[in-house]
């Protein structure tokens, strides 16, 4: 129903709302998802694997579903990350994704 919505003509915040809605259907699903698998992982149904993945990415999206409750409090929130490489490689790093995001 939200892409729907996005497919319509919206001015820029009611887009901005739009896409953060979705962004939160898709972070809830993820989120049940991730209650599912620590349940497996406890139960030892499933084996936990350390994956490369861009640290700023995470920072942003955070930042994105901090800023709607933080605006509401007059408050602001900053996430800044260096365009810096580190041995080639753009703030990746290792981890065990699904830990490491609870």
């Amino acid at each position: 129903m939200l892409k729907l919505l996005m497919d319509t003509d919206l001015d820029a915040k009611q887009m901005d709302s739009a896409e953060t809605a979705h962004g939160s259907r898709k972070d809830l699903i993820s989120l049940i998802n991730e209650v599912l698998d620590q349940a497996k992982i406890e139960s030892g149904r499933i084996k936990l694997e350390n994956v490369p993945f861009d640290l700023r990415f995470l920072m942003d999206n955070v930042s994105s579903l901090l800023s709607g409750k933080v605006a509401e409090k007059r408050n602001r929130v900053f996430s800044r990350a260096a365009s810096i490489w580190f041995h080639d490689q753009a703030w990746i790093v290792t981890a065990e994704v699904v830990t490491f995001k609870l």
